[in-house]
């Protein structure tokens, strides 16, 4: 639903799942739901909101040992803040993934955090290593 862009269903189904997890007191699972409402506030257009939410999701990720979604969600981060024209932001997330990136072998995050990391640096007018990371990314 959230990829198909059906966003009312989505949040119907995240109040839902939420109301279980806090339940059956399942932090890791409320934090997920929290992390995906946050990823549906973004398709929604809030990019800022968005971020604010993911951001807030983080410490719980990290705090559960939850390494592989604390590098989705610090990669979407660095996204939205890349899109929303906060550099520095999103080269705060993108050290905080790659931190997370040497313990979880995950490629499609890794290059996600590669090609953000490409942008910024074409961003910066530094096109040498934009050019390296965006080669590394289409490598990986």
């Amino acid at each position: 639903m959230l990829y198909d862009g059906e966003t009312d269903l989505c949040s119907a189904a995240f109040d839902e799942a939420a109301e279980v997890a806090d339940r059956i007191c399942d932090h890791l699972i409320r934090t997920w739901v929290d992390c995906l409402r946050a990823l549906n506030m973004a398709r929604l257009g809030d990019l800022a909101e968005a971020r604010s939410a993911l951001e807030a999701q983080i410490p719980a990720l990290v705090e559960l040992c939850d390494v592989h979604n604390s590098g989705i969600a610090y990669g979407n981060v660095a996204e939205f803040c890349f899109l929303l024209g906060d550099n520095l932001g999103a080269r705060r997330a993108l050290r905080g993934n790659l931190r997370l990136l040497t313990q979880h072998r995950n490629w499609a995050v890794n290059a996600e955090a590669l090609m953000t990391a490409a942008m910024l640096a074409a961003r910066a007018g530094r096109s040498s290593d934009a050019a390296r990371l965006a080669g590394a990314y289409w490598r990986l």
